[in-house]
Protein backbone atom coordinates (compact mmCIF):
# COMPACT_ATOMS: atom_id res chain seq x y z
CA UNK A 1 0.00 0.00 0.00
CA UNK A 2 0.94 3.96 -0.38
CA UNK A 3 0.71 6.94 2.39
CA UNK A 4 1.19 9.60 1.21
CA UNK A 5 2.85 8.82 -1.58
CA UNK A 6 5.50 6.47 0.22
CA UNK A 7 5.12 2.53 -0.28
CA UNK A 8 4.36 0.92 3.33
CA UNK A 9 4.62 -3.21 3.72
CA UNK A 10 2.67 -5.01 5.41
CA UNK A 11 1.89 -8.89 6.00
CA UNK A 12 -0.67 -10.82 5.09
CA UNK A 13 -0.80 -14.82 6.02
CA UNK A 14 -3.33 -16.65 3.89
CA UNK A 15 -4.78 -20.24 5.58
CA UNK A 16 -4.25 -22.23 2.70
CA UNK A 17 -3.59 -21.82 -1.18
CA UNK A 18 -5.08 -24.77 -3.04
CA UNK A 19 -5.29 -25.91 -6.56
CA UNK A 20 -7.71 -27.81 -8.35
CA UNK A 21 -7.70 -28.52 -12.06
CA UNK A 22 -7.18 -24.69 -13.47
CA UNK A 23 -8.20 -22.77 -10.34
CA UNK A 24 -5.82 -21.72 -7.83
CA UNK A 25 -8.00 -20.21 -4.85
CA UNK A 26 -7.53 -18.84 -1.18
CA UNK A 27 -8.72 -20.40 1.67
CA UNK A 28 -9.72 -18.83 5.15
CA UNK A 29 -10.13 -20.66 8.18
CA UNK A 30 -12.34 -19.27 10.86
CA UNK A 31 -14.05 -20.63 14.01
CA UNK A 32 -16.35 -18.78 16.59
CA UNK A 33 -19.39 -16.79 16.56
CA UNK A 34 -18.95 -13.74 13.91
CA UNK A 35 -15.82 -14.85 12.41
CA UNK A 36 -16.88 -17.56 9.74
CA UNK A 37 -19.95 -14.52 8.85
CA UNK A 38 -18.17 -13.48 5.90
CA UNK A 39 -20.80 -9.82 6.41
CA UNK A 40 -18.37 -9.57 9.85
CA UNK A 41 -16.71 -6.04 9.22
CA UNK A 42 -13.40 -7.72 9.98
CA UNK A 43 -13.74 -10.99 8.10
CA UNK A 44 -15.04 -9.13 5.21
CA UNK A 45 -11.87 -6.78 5.44
CA UNK A 46 -9.76 -9.17 5.72
CA UNK A 47 -11.13 -11.26 2.74
CA UNK A 48 -10.78 -8.00 0.78
CA UNK A 49 -6.94 -7.38 1.64
CA UNK A 50 -6.38 -11.13 0.61
CA UNK A 51 -8.15 -9.88 -2.80
CA UNK A 52 -6.00 -7.51 -3.74
CA UNK A 53 -2.61 -9.29 -2.41
CA UNK A 54 -3.07 -12.34 -3.78
CA UNK A 55 -3.29 -13.73 -7.21
CA UNK A 56 -5.73 -16.41 -7.24
CA UNK A 57 -8.68 -17.16 -9.02
CA UNK A 58 -11.15 -17.32 -6.42
CA UNK A 59 -11.36 -17.26 -1.94
CA UNK A 60 -13.49 -19.20 0.09
CA UNK A 61 -14.11 -18.95 3.56
CA UNK A 62 -14.58 -22.07 5.75
CA UNK A 63 -16.36 -22.51 8.76
CA UNK A 64 -14.85 -24.91 10.76
CA UNK A 65 -17.17 -25.62 13.35
CA UNK A 66 -19.92 -25.96 10.83
CA UNK A 67 -17.75 -27.55 7.96
CA UNK A 68 -19.09 -25.23 5.83
CA UNK A 69 -17.18 -24.01 2.71
CA UNK A 70 -18.15 -20.64 1.33
CA UNK A 71 -16.99 -18.97 -1.89
CA UNK A 72 -16.57 -15.55 -1.70
CA UNK A 73 -16.79 -12.69 -4.71
CA UNK A 74 -16.73 -8.83 -4.34
CA UNK A 75 -18.70 -7.46 -7.60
Amino acid sequence: MWVDGEPETYELIADFIVSRGKETALVEVKTGDRAPDPTHIATRRQLLDYLHAFEVDAIYLFDAEANKLMRIEFP
